[in-house]
């Protein structure tokens, strides 16, 4: 909950703390979440080689989320030497098991044809597996092939729709896919729900590469309409902002000061008070964090 930022504000160091508690009695996990913390140096000091060895111990336990990095590392050349194969066997010892994760990279391979024959039919088969799984980027994955025409009909209709699925379970991409097919379109609704769809691309991961582009096109956009999605959020979560009309006076900072009263939360100004209603209202769905 620390290193997501869930529920609270976001605190990697006091997470890593945590997670070297539990790596010490062993678990598969904790072992997981440290060497990827160490890898990336998130809320400690970066140490490839430490965190490599952790993620092996985790891979050794069975953890099918250490299978997976272990396989991307392998199939980008990251940490160690690139190796295809690798990957592949990894990728399949996690699907194995059924887990999400393994479906979608093995997904992924078969789309782009690493490893495997190119199979726009059997990625989309792994894909959807994914997607009923509840994996929260799946969504993405799919609705890139029906916006490129990959295996299916080209539309798209459907490719927003499967990125919106996906940002709804917090996939910063299916956030970010999702704002920039409705800045196709004219009109205020199309551009509030836009602006909703940036502030959720930073919603999970305010360091990945979608998140610094969300904020990035944020803080660009129209400040009539990122005024009245603040105050819209404002007003369904009971603050009492006054009218939705884009001019926020006293009301509305009274209203944002008392929601960050009210919550655990450090309270910040302009466009990340809207990045954190939004956040806070997505979490009123009862996100499956535990899937990131």
């Amino acid at each position: 909950m620390y290193y997501l930022g869930a529920g609270r504000d976001r605190n990697r160091e006091r997470a890593v703390a945590l997670y070297s508690k539990a790596a010490e009695r062993g678990d598969a996990y904790a072992l997981h979440s440290l060497g990827m913390a160490q890898i990336k140096g998130e809320g400690t000091e970066q140490n490839e080689k430490a965190g490599l060895e952790k993620l092996l111990q985790s891979v050794e336990a069975g953890h099918t989320f250490s299978f997976n990095a272990i396989g991307g590392f392998y199939l980008n050349g990251n940490h160690v030497e690139e190796n295809v194969d690798r990957a592949v066997y990894y990728y399949n010892r996690s699907a194995s098991r059924e887990d999400i994760y393994g479906y979608l990279n093995m997904g992924t391979l078969y789309r782009d044809g690493l490893g495997t024959p190119q199979d726009f039919d059997a990625a989309l088969g792994w894909f959807k597996k994914a997607h009923e799984g509840g994996h929260p980027a799946a969504g993405t994955a799919i609705g890139l092939l029906y916006f490129n025409g990959q295996g299916v009909e080209k539309s798209a209709e459907e490719a927003t729709r499967w990125f919106r699925e996906s940002a709804e379970r917090g996939d910063a991409w299916g956030a970010y896919n999702t704002a920039w097919m409705l800045g196709q379109q004219s009109g205020e609704a199309a551009g509030r729900d836009r602006i909703r769809m940036l502030a959720m691309a930073a919603v999970v991961d305010p360091s990945s590469s979608a998140a610094g582009k969300g904020r990035e096109d944020l803080k660009g956009a129209n400040k009539r309409l990122k005024a009245m999605v603040l105050q819209q959020a404002l007003t369904d979560l009971g603050f009492e902002p006054g009218p939705v009309d884009g001019q926020p006076g006293r009301k509305t900072r009274d209203a944002l000061n008392k929601f960050f009263s009210s919550s655990d939360l450090s309270p910040v100004q302009g466009d990340e008070a809207l990045i954190a209603l939004v956040k806070y209202q997505w979490e009123q769905s009862r996100p499956r964090y535990d899937l990131f």
